[in-house]
């Protein structure tokens, strides 16, 4: 198994007031080559932070305070930070908002090949178009959807543009930060099933943010539970669900609804804490039925309970 990209106890957030706030803490993931892996928890835990981080957007106003995270390209060791340079054809981003994405007052086909780096421009504009017409037919549009402005698409075609456009130069890892977001239920399926299609043809790496545990089920090969900054869960996505070990992905398993079964569903107390002042210790602890006093002094640190499984528990 391949690693494309990996974080080893990454620290990474925004300045506030002067302080740091970490919205990523002490995360180390993999990224492996050939993978769907899927990225869960509540709002307000990171997961847009941590996926822009591996995009290495890292700058103004993301910052990396502490950790290293790197690339790999060819047998070649790249530094997050520096990653600029191979967006769109070693990895490409598919952001939240179709519509806040795309320029209103330019043409479908001009925002495309105006992103496309230059080092591939010497193929000149009529083959890049040419190539774009056979991308929208592999994922269901029409040419002629190249010559239109964004308002006079729906969500869902103006969704598959930024899924083309990311997939457009085969990159090896397509990350989408809830790419299903505001679009109706026969949609959703319409662009996950598009999504795993592409990743199945190109057999590269894709990384899917969402808080809709449903996605993962059906999608992802490997699942990331994200709270409070903090990566709390690794493993392969059915066992992950057959048998969670952190109490807070157990409690987002039992929060799913199932056919059949008209048990109440209990919700967690409380909420995500404030990452600007999050407690000690371990960050579930206000809100976890079986923490006891070692979890409000001692951070569990994220280690091997099982082949291919983390999690990050003093006693799972």
């Amino acid at each position: 198994m391949t690693d494309l990209v990996r974080l080893e106890h990454v620290h990474a957030g925004y300045l506030a007031a002067g302080r740091e706030v970490h919205a990523v803490h002490d995360v180390t993931l993999a990224v492996h080559d050939d993978e769907i892996l899927g990225i869960a928890g509540e709002s307000g835990g990171g997961k847009s932070t941590l996926i822009k981080l591996i995009y290495g957007q890292v700058g103004h106003p993301l910052h990396l305070f502490a950790g290293t995270a790197t690339a790999f390209i060819d047998g070649e060791v790249v530094p997050i930070a520096g990653l600029r340079p191979y967006w769109w054809d070693f990895i490409s981003y598919i952001p939240q908002g179709s519509m806040s994405v795309l320029n209103p007052v330019l043409r479908i086909e001009d925002q495309m090949l105006d992103a496309i780096p230059p080092r591939h421009r010497h193929r000149g504009r009529p083959a890049l178009r040419a190539a774009l017409v056979e991308m929208f037919e592999q994922i269901g549009l029409q040419a002629d959807v190249l010559r239109a402005y964004p308002h006079l698409l729906s969500g869902g075609m103006r969704q598959r543009v930024l899924v083309a456009l990311a997939a457009f130069l085969h990159p090896r890892i397509m990350l989408a930060d809830e790419p299903t977001t505001a679009l109706d239920v026969v949609t959703q399926k319409r662009i996950l099933l598009l999504l795993r299609e592409l990743q199945m043809r190109m057999r590269n790496a894709v990384v899917i943010v969402s808080h809709d545990l449903g996605v993962h089920y059906q999608l992802t090969h490997r699942i990331a539970i994200a709270y409070a900054g903090e990566i709390v869960e690794v493993g392969p996505t059915e066992q992950v669900f057959a048998a969670p070990l952190h109490p807070y992905t157990r409690a987002l398993v039992d929060s799913i609804p199932r056919v059949g079964d008209d048990a109440r569903r209990e919700g967690l107390d409380g909420r995500p804490p404030s990452l600007q002042e999050p407690p000690p210790g371990c960050r579930f602890h206000p809100r976890c039925p079986v923490s006891q006093d070692i979890c409000r002094r001692v951070a569990p640190e994220l280690t091997t309970k099982a082949p291919e499984r983390q999690a990050a528990c003093h006693f799972c």
